[in-house]
């Protein structure tokens, strides 16, 4: 939540299902910030079926986006509400305006926003030649570090739709960097109660089975032409990449003793990210050093006990 919120209240969900939410959003931060410290030139992050997310206005108001372009995706008619809500929310609006307060474009019913600093398209992004030409259209910029995050997206479609997605990206941009976070693991009697779950709210995950797991995972970004990948369970995320102090601090708000669901609902999700870059033999028009802009991107795995009690101390 970035906007101050409505006064209608809003429902409470369970301390596992805040955590869950925690973890997420903390472990997608913690990349997106690696990438935005990876060079101080123009950059670009491009949100694929980005929803409700207000990651660009919490980045904004930190600070964060300097040389940054920053453009969301997502189905035309989710376009259209985030639109409606962002001209109607002061706090929201005020944040795309541009240097020297050059106005953003605001076209609710299209599901347009253009302005210097934030673009929102409205399309299906498994049509790759309608995004091709929208974002050509946005003035985006194919040369520049670009960070793709697909944040639940690609286990909704068929394997060969998140595949032409993929490869698409990889080879549309050459210096990137992608970020996917989605289920794993279907085949357990907890993951076939997820499947199940998710299907009886009409929200089948049609590409589980083909990704089913942490080797699947990198698997499939090496194939669609990313030259580095890797993927790590939420589980060992949260115990050992995550800040100690922040988790211990959220994890003192709600306390629960359901560590055993935890731990299994943990390790049926999982972050999966991936980088390229051009040779350097290639006339890229990028320096030496920036052939090097991900060197350093991806999860450090510290060694770490798992934590059997509600809290940590």
């Amino acid at each position: 939540i970035f906007a101050r919120p409505s006064p209608r209240p809003f429902a409470k969900r369970p301390p596992l299902i805040n955590r869950g939410y925690f973890a997420r959003i903390s472990a997608i931060r913690k990349l997106t910030e690696q990438f935005l410290r990876t060079c101080e030139s123009q950059r670009q992050i491009i949100s694929l079926g980005a929803g409700f997310d207000t990651t660009f206005w919490q980045l904004e108001e930190q600070g964060a986006l300097k040389n940054v372009t920053y453009f969301e995706l997502d189905f035309l008619e989710v376009a259209q509400r985030k639109a409606r809500i962002i001209a109607a929310k002061q706090e929201l609006h005020s944040c795309i305006t541009g240097p020297e307060d050059v106005p953003a474009l605001v076209d609710p019913v299209h599901g347009v926003i253009d302005s210097p600093k934030y673009k929102l398209r409205g399309l299906d992004i498994r049509d790759t030649q309608r995004m091709t030409e929208e974002l050509g259209q946005t003035g985006i910029d194919w040369t520049l570090p670009t960070l793709l995050v697909f944040e639940c997206v690609l286990v909704y479609m068929e394997p060969q739709a998140s595949k032409g997605i993929l490869s698409w990206a990889s080879k549309k941009f050459a210096t990137s960097a992608c970020v996917i976070y989605e289920q794993i693991n279907p085949h357990d009697a907890f993951g076939q109660q997820m499947l199940r779950n998710l299907e009886d709210r009409g929200c089948p995950l049609r590409g589980l089975l083909a990704c089913d797991s942490l080797a699947a995972q990198t698997e499939r970004l090496l194939t669609c032409g990313f030259a580095t990948a890797k993927a790590v369970d939420m589980d060992t995320v949260y115990y050992q990449v995550l800040d100690r102090q922040e988790r211990g601090r959220v994890e003192r708000l709600e306390i629960f003793d359901e560590l055993e669901e935890w731990h299994l609902i943990q390790g049926h999700y999982c972050i999966a990210y991936a980088h390229q870059e051009p040779p350097q033999a290639e006339p890229s028009g990028l320096s030496r050093a920036q052939h090097h802009l991900f060197d350093r991107f991806g999860f450090v795995i510290q060694e770490a006990p798992r934590v059997t009690r509600a809290f940590v101390d």
